[in-house]
C-alpha cells in the first residue's frame, strides 16, 4: 500500500518501499490524514499523513501514558471442527503493551523551549499450534511465542529567534526487536530474528519559519530517515566461519509436506528447519531538503516549493553453505544457490522535484488546481565482494542504473459545499502520483546484488564406473556436492538505463537455460563439460575424476555416459 509518512511537511518514511517509522506520537500535537486530492507538494499518492509538533512552552509540564492487554482476555476460537483438522491452538495475543511518557518547559521564557519523550511498545503474539514453552525432540528447549518490542528517546528544542523567525528541530532514537518470526509448521530455529544490539534507527528533522508578512509564509528545512539492522538466523543457527564443515552441514533446508526428521522441532514434521536461509544487513538513509512559500488571503491560497530526496540503500548478505536445499515430499528436488557473499550499494541520487499548488475559493466551490515537475536518478556504487562457494571475488565500477526526468504530474481537485453549512460535500480529484521509489526495484539492473538460481538436485548413489547414477537411490541428509563457482542470475545490459516519463523501467534482459547440470573441467584447453548435481552416498565419497567426464560437440556440451 503507498502511502506518505511526514512531520512538518517533510518525510521520515524509509526507504524500505511502503515502511514507515517508528515515531512517538507523545511529539506531536496534532496530525493530518489525507486518504485522498494529495495536494503537489508531496510525491505519492495513498495515505497520507503530517505530523505537527508541540513546541513546549514557559510552563513546566508532562504526560504518562500506560495501557495494554493480556492474552487472556482474548477468547479462543478452536472448536472440535478444527481440532480435528490438527488444529489445537490459533494465532492470539501473548499481550499488548505501550508505556509512554513525556515533560517539557522552557530553557529561556519566552525563547528556548524544550520537550524529552520516552516510550516501550511491545506485542507478544501466540503462533497457531505452537506451544508456549515445549522441548524439541533433540531435548532442546523451546519457546513458541513471536517477540516483538519497540523502544528508545525523543527530543524536541524549539529557538524563537525573533518575532517572525522559527528555529526548530527534534531527534528521536528508537532499538527494535523482532524475535522469532515464523509460522507453523516451520521450526523457531528457522526464523528471522532482529537484534536490536546490531540496529540503529533514527528519524529527526531542522525547520527554520518565516511568517514574513500577515500573507508571505517561507519555509525551508532538512529531515533524516535512517534503517540500519541486521535480519539474520535465530541466534545460534548462523554459521560465522565460511567453508568449514559446519557452514556445509548448516544449510537452510525446506519442504513441501511435512518432513520428519531428529533436526525439526516438532513430532510431526517441519517444512524448514535448521536454518532460515538468509542473514541480509539493510543499510538506508532518507534525507530530504525543501524550501518552500506560501501566499494566502483567505480565498486564494498559493504554494510553490522545491525538494531534494537522495541517500545510500544498502543490502549485504550471506548463508549458511550458500545454498538452500529444496525436498519434495521428503524426497531431494532442488537446490537454490547463491552468489553470496553478496553487497549491493544502491544509491539514490536525486529525487528532486518543483511544484506549485493554487487553491480557490468561489463561493460554495473550492477549486484546487497543481503540477509537480520531478527529476529521478539511482546509481550503485564502486564495490568489491569476496569469493563465495558458488561466485569467485567480484569487482564493480560506480554505474548509473536509472535516469529520468524532467516529468510532469499534474494534480486536480474540486469540492462543493453541497447545502451551505460545510457539512455535505462532494468532491472529486483526479491526479498523477509517483510511488516513492527505493534503489530496491533497479538491482536487478545492476551487476552487484543477490541473485539466485534453482538446480535440479539427483539424490543417488555413484555408479561403479563413475559415470553417472546408479540404479539404487539413496535419502540421506546431507548437502549437495556442487563446487562450480557462477554468477547466476538476471543480469542488466552493459549500457546503463535512461528513460524519459512517467514509467521509468526501460530495461534489457538476458538469460540462459538452467539445466541440472554443473561445470566441471576436463583436459584441453578451455574445455567444460557438465555433471548432474549429486548427493554422496555412505557407501562411496569419492567424486568421479574430471578426466571421466568427456564432451558431445554440441553446445551446450553435456555428458555423454
Amino acid at each position: 500500500m503507498d502511502g506518505e509518512q511526514l512531520v512538518e511537511g517533510m518525510s521520515i518514511q524509509s526507504y524500505e518501499g511502503a515502511s514507515q517509522s517508528y515515531f512517538d506520537d507523545m511529539l506531536q500535537s496534532e496530525i493530518s490524514v489525507m486518504t485522498a486530492a494529495i495536494p503537489a507538494d508531496t510525491t505519492g499518492g495513498g495515505i497520507r499523513l503530517n505530523s505537527i509538533l508541540k513546541d513546549g512552552g514557559n510552563q513546566m509540564s508532562g504526560s504518562v501514558f500506560i495501557g495494554g492487554s493480556d492474552g487472556g482476555w482474548v477468547s479462543k476460537n478452536v472448536d472440535d471442527k478444527l481440532r480435528k483438522r490438527q488444529i489445537q491452538s490459533a494465532n492470539g495475543v501473548q499481550h499488548v503493551q505501550q508505556f509512554t511518557g513525556s515533560l517539557g518547559g522552557p530553557i529561556i521564557r519566552d525563547k528556548v523551549w524544550w520537550l524529552f519523550a520516552v516510550r516501550h511498545q511491545s506485542s507478544d503474539a501466540r503462533v497457531a499450534n505452537v506451544p508456549e514453552n515445549f522441548l524439541a525432540p533433540d531435548g532442546t528447549p523451546l519457546r513458541g511465542i513471536a517477540d516483538n518490542y519497540v523502544r528508545g528517546p525523543s527530543i524536541r528544542l524549539t529557538w524563537q529567534a525573533t518575532q517572525k523567525h522559527k528555529i526548530a528541530m527534534f531527534g528521536q532514537r528508537w532499538w527494535k526487536r523482532k524475535g522469532l518470526d515464523f509460522a507453523y509448521p516451520t521450526d523457531p530455529r528457522a526464523s528471522t530474528f532482529r537484534d536490536p544490539h546490531h540496529a540503529h534507527h533514527f528519524v529527526g528533522d531542522f525547520k527554520w519559519t518565516a511568517p514574513i508578512t500577515n500573507r508571505l509564509l517561507m519555509e525551508a528545512g532538512y529531515a533524516t530517515a535512517a534503517f540500519y539492522w541486521l535480519g539474520s538466523g535465530a541466534p545460534g543457527t548462523t554459521v560465522t566461519t565460511p567453508f568449514s564443515p559446519l557452514w556445509y552441514a548448516s544449510a537452510s533446508r525446506t519442504d513441501t509436506a511435512n518432513n520428519i526428521n531428529p533436526q525439526c522441532a516438532y513430532t510431526q514434521g517441519c517444512t524448514r528447519w535448521i536454518y532460515n536461509g538468509l542473514d541480509e544487513r539493510q543499510e538506508n538513509r532518507r534525507n530530504t531538503t525543501m524550501f518552500a512559500t506560501s501566499y494566502v488571503t483567505g480565498s486564494h491560497n498559493l504554494k510553490v516549493g522545491v525538494q531534494n530526496e537522495f541517500g545510500p540503500d544498502v543490502r549485504k548478505g550471506s548463508l549458511n553453505a550458500d545454498l538452500v536445499e529444496n525436498y519434495a515430499a521428503g524426497k531431494a528436488s532442488t537446490v537454490t544457490v547463491n552468489n553470496s557473499p553478496y553487497i549491493a550499494p544502491g544509491h539514490i541520487d536525486h529525487d528532486t522535484a518543483i511544484y506549485a499548488q493554487d487553491t480557490w475559493t468561489i463561493k460554495r466551490l473550492t477549486l484546487n488546481p497543481g503540477v509537480r515537475v520531478h527529476w529521478f536518478k539511482v546509481s550503485v556504487d564502486e564495490v568489491s565482494m569476496a569469493a563465495g562457494r558458488f561466485a569467485p571475488a567480484r569487482f564493480f565500477p560506480q554505474t548509473t542504473l536509472i535516469n529520468w526526468g524532467p516529468d510532469t504530474a499534474p494534480r486536480f481537485s474540486a469540492a462543493y459545499d453541497l447545502l451551505g453549512d460545510g457539512k455535505t460535500a462532494l468532491k472529486f480529484s483526479a491526479s498523477k502520483y509517483y510511488r516513492r521509489y527505493d534503489a530496491d526495484p533497479f538491482m536487478p539492473y545492476a551487476d552487484a546484488g543477490r541473485r539466485t538460481e534453482n538446480r535440479n538436485w539427483f539424490d543417488c548413489d555413484i555408479n561403479a564406473a563413475g559415470t553417472g547414477c546408479s540404479r539404487r537411490t539413496t535419502k540421506l541428509d546431507r548437502a549437495p556436492t556442487t563446487s562450480a563457482r557462477v554468477q547466476t542470475g538476471v543480469r542488466r545490459a552493459r549500457s546503463s538505463v535512461s528513460t524519459t516519463g512517467s514509467s521509468p523501467m526501460a530495461f534489457s534482459i538476458s538469460w540462459r537455460r538452467v539445466s541440472p547440470w554443473e561445470p566441471c573441467s576436463t583436459s584441453g584447453a578451455s574445455a567444460t563439460s557438465h555433471c548432474p548435481i549429486r548427493r554422496r552416498s555412505a557407501r562411496r565419497t569419492t567424486r568421479p575424476s574430471p578426466s571421466r567426464c568427456r564432451t558431445s560437440r554440441t553446445t551446450p556440451r553435456f555428458p555423454v555416459c
